[in-house]
């Protein structure tokens, strides 16, 4: 399914109001957010990456009305261009929010559907600035926030980001892309076109016509892990559960936290046969969910893992598949298990926050969740047939890891005065993988 700030086709739709929007917010409002024209640039850098990006780790707390800020961790994959006054930055929460982490059907938002959040905090909130004064890492900057913004290590997991955004005058969007996000930064692509975007047609990572592609850069999926099975007598219930258990897929990554272990495509999108190496993410104190990161809850917007649909669990192989990310809209919720049609252990899906997105809060798509395995069986097949229409990756993969879920879709933000042409803006979600005899992950 497609997951990220917004359908692909719909998006489109979106940016064109986001633009409508930001041009009479810059004309009528706070012009002090928009460039001066000597600093506006006419074409999009080599490369495609239009944003310089800052992890919240330099300053844990932004309150209302604050006008000043310390930058983090630059990350180096961003545009990478020194900082000056006139600069424009927005400042965006990636993660925050609480969830129910009883283990039960209460988890996640508490209403019995075992998915989603109690509330949002913060998440996906952002806002735009200029700068004022820069000292080191020391910024200064116009208008006060509007939103607080927090960073915190540790579970409830709290991160925001300051996105350096490049100003254009008349631009035509090509290759445009942004660097997955990785925990702390990256993800999202932002644009600032004082007169009109030109939605210009290009191949990016492999996929054809695609004026901005965010595709799969955003929460991660789940790592698929072997497992042998436990003596539970109630593993098909488990909502949620420690890393020690030997039973239940890995959560997704979402805007309410991030799971111990994540698997990670780290030669970008791919098609069919290629990108499927993952790679495994330790257990460390900074990283997990409240209660576990395994166990068939949806957390926020991340799906749940498969659980076995035995009891007890003694070999784990009736294994049910990931929960599928969400973010506008829900994800789909993780296969049945093997052999046992009437239990219901699939992972639940990340839910869906269309009432709560608009103009000023967008959301990465949260990731998908693994599925059971026991077997460590891979598959290297290609099934894009008109009779078998599966766009999943093919996995030659060991330990598990082919029941990985797939990372959710990136942000796009755009302010422009008009926006034309035929290009895409590519928001998907990433495709999971094949396995064989063991359940796949959620994409």
């Amino acid at each position: 399914m497609i997951r990220g700030v917004y359908m692909t086709g719909f998006f489109k739709m979106i940016a064109r109001l986001i633009a409508l929007s930001a041009t009479l917010f810059c004309a009528l409002a706070v012009a002090q957010v928009c460039a001066p024209p000597s600093s506006l640039l006419t074409a999009i850098p080599p490369g495609g990456i239009v944003n310089d990006f800052y992890s919240g780790n330099g300053q844990a707390t932004l309150n209302p009305g604050a006008t000043t800020l310390v930058l983090g961790t630059r990350d180096t994959r961003g545009y990478t261009t020194t900082m000056i006054i006139g600069d424009l930055l927005m400042v965006m929460q990636m993660q925050d929010g609480t969830i129910d982490s009883s283990n039960g059907n209460s988890y996640g938002n508490g209403s019995g559907t075992g998915n989603g959040s109690l509330t949002l905090g913060s998440a996906g909130l952002y806002e735009f600035v200029r700068v004022t004064a820069v000292a080191g890492p020391n910024i200064t900057f116009t208008p006060g926030l509007t939103n607080p913004y927090s960073y915190l290590i540790g579970a409830p997991r709290k991160r925001y980001q300051v996105v350096r955004v490049l100003q254009f005058a008349a631009v035509t969007a090509t290759n445009v892309t942004t660097p997955p996000w990785d925990g702390e930064t990256g993800g999202v692509a932002a644009m600032d076109v004082r007169d009109t975007l030109t939605l210009g047609s290009s191949t990016i990572e492999g996929v054809a016509n695609r004026a901005i592609f965010a595709a799969g850069k955003g929460f991660r999926g789940g790592l698929g892990r072997g497992l042998g099975g436990a003596t539970s007598n109630s593993a098909d219930l488990e909502f949620v559960m420690a890393s020690d258990t030997n039973n239940g897929g890995t959560k997704g990554e979402g805007f309410i936290g991030t799971p111990v272990h994540m698997a990670i495509k780290p030669n970008g999108w791919g098609f069919l046969n290629t990108n499927t190496a993952t790679v495994l993410i330790s257990a460390t104190v900074t990283l997990g969910y409240l209660g576990g990161s395994y166990g068939k809850g949806g957390p926020g917007n991340a799906g749940g893992g498969g659980n076995d649909g035995a009891n007890p669990s003694t070999t784990n192989q009736r294994n049910a598949g990931g929960g599928g990310g969400g973010n506008y809209g829900a994800g789909g919720i993780g296969g049945r298990p093997w052999e046992r049609p009437l239990i219901d252990s699939g992972g639940r899906p990340g839910a869906g926050y269309a009432g709560v997105l608009a103009f000023n809060r967008a959301m990465l798509g949260g990731g998908g969740g693994a599925g059971g395995n026991n077997n460590n069986t891979f598959d290297r097949a290609i099934y894009n047939t008109p009779a078998y229409p599966n766009l999943a990756h093919a996995c030659g993969l060991g330990a598990g890891q082919c029941s990985s879920g797939a990372a959710g879709g990136g942000v796009v933000v755009i302010r422009a005065r008009n926006v034309v042409g035929s290009g895409f803006i590519d928001v998907r979600g990433a495709h999971a993988y094949n396995t064989n005899n063991d359940a796949g992950g959620g994409g």
